[in-house]
């Protein structure tokens, strides 16, 4: 094979990855601005500056993702900031059998999901789970506020209980190391990248073993949440992982 045609295969291979994500940030961004369950709507500005990023996000994942992972192997390997800038050893919730992650946003068509997660944790809280909220500003700029400010917000809002982390990136070169962590462990549908706001990972015993969508709410994922307890077998998710249809 002549280097020119080699050349060639490789540009075509390229343009048809950044197609391919590109085309799926859009569908996803229309499918949200179209849901009239949703209070919000997202801007057509929302829906490009989304393709651009996860586009970007999808060509500098597999340069930066081995640098951030080091030899993590568990959500409890990882310090993070707090809501007041003070680190947090995740390793304070190993007596946590379950863990959802979440990446928040107070201006959201999602926002109402807040209510579902207090739900859960008001209901499993006791047996062992807690929802982990990172707020995130990268997705149409719903998220402007400081993270005290949004955890006030959750508070007054949806009297929310569970611990709310500083603001983070989830995509691109700076995101937060856990994320990367999150994304390798349960990788997306074409891209690894997040997709929008309130994107969920079930954690058991520190391993992710689900990773859900934006549009799925609280209500339909609480089935999963005993088998992170083992309180039930797993049913349909392996111990290692699995992703719904319109993943996070």
């Amino acid at each position: 094979m002549s280097f020119d045609t080699c050349k060639q295969m490789h540009f075509s291979g390229r343009c048809i990855a950044a197609l391919a994500t590109s085309s799926l940030a859009l569908s996803n961004s229309i499918s949200l601005a179209r849901s009239r369950s949703s209070p919000a709507f997202v801007s057509t500005r929302a829906v490009s500056l989304l393709a651009t990023q996860l586009s970007a996000s999808s060509s500098s994942h597999s340069r930066h993702l081995s640098t951030k992972m080091s030899a993590a192997s568990s959500l409890y390997d990882f310090t993070v900031k707090d809501a007041n800038g003070q680190d947090f050893n995740l390793g304070e919730l190993k007596d946590k059998k379950a863990v959802l992650v979440v990446n928040v946003a107070s201006q959201c068509g999602f926002t109402p999901q807040y209510k579902g997660l207090q739900e859960l944790q008001d209901k499993y809280g006791p047996k062992g789970f807690t929802v982990l909220a990172f707020p995130c500003n990268q997705f149409g700029g719903q998220e402007p506020d400081a993270a005290p400010q949004v955890c006030q917000f959750a508070k007054d809002r949806f009297k929310a209980t569970f611990p709310i982390m500083d603001k983070v990136d989830v995509n691109g070169n700076n995101a937060a190391p856990v994320f990367n962590f999150l994304k390798e462990q349960q990788p997306g549908f074409l891209t690894n990248a997040v997709k929008w706001n309130f994107s969920k990972w079930l954690i058991k015993d520190g391993k992710p073993i689900k990773r859900y969508g934006p549009q799925e709410k609280p209500e339909s994922i609480e089935k999963d949440v005993p088998q992170g307890l083992r309180l039930c077998p797993l049913n349909g998710v392996g111990e290692g992982g699995g992703i719904t249809q319109m993943d996070g």
